[in-house]
């Protein structure tokens, strides 16, 4: 800033938050300055050093506006231009295509699952219910199996 407007003598960095209201001040003396600006220089050098560059994808990620420079997306925009043999016939296409398919078995085991795991807690319920029935019918005496255990004295 000091080199871009070298009349200025107070800077600050306002920060607004449209769906607070409110906004935030942010002041920084000339050392302060000067320590950012090398911390962000040595953070320009990182990311220029990093070979790798892994996405981390996010909620925000279809936001992205370099869609066209992220390796994250670079298969899916490149097959998404073939015909539609060719896309078919793509290797991570078909992995992708697979898996979903797997994956809709995997839901649709687990949710029978979950209908059997239901039904086998009211046939057992059913089945104490029965029993603790037939039990009280034939000695209804004081200590009772009818009587759950922090009924009994």
């Amino acid at each position: 800033m000091r080199q871009a407007f070298p009349d200025a003598r107070d800077v600050r960095l306002v920060s607004h938050y449209l769906l607070h209201d409110k906004a935030f001040v942010c002041r920084r003396t000339s050392g302060e300055l000067d320590d950012l600006c090398r911390q962000v220089a040595s953070l320009v050098r990182t990311i220029e050093r990093d070979e790798q560059c892994a996405p981390r994808e996010s909620g925000l990620y279809d936001w992205c506006k370099y869609p066209d420079f992220c390796p994250a997306k670079k298969h899916q925009r490149t097959v998404e231009a073939l015909p539609r043999t060719r896309y078919l016939a793509d290797p991570g296409v078909a992995l992708v295509r697979q898996y979903a398919k797997i994956r809709r078995k995997y839901d649709d085991l687990s949710a029978r699952a979950q209908i059997c795991a239901t039904e086998l807690w009211f046939i057992e319920h059913a089945a104490v219910t029965s029993r603790r029935t037939r039990e009280c019918r034939s000695s209804p005496a004081e200590s009772s199996p009818c009587a759950w255990p922090d009924e009994q004295s």
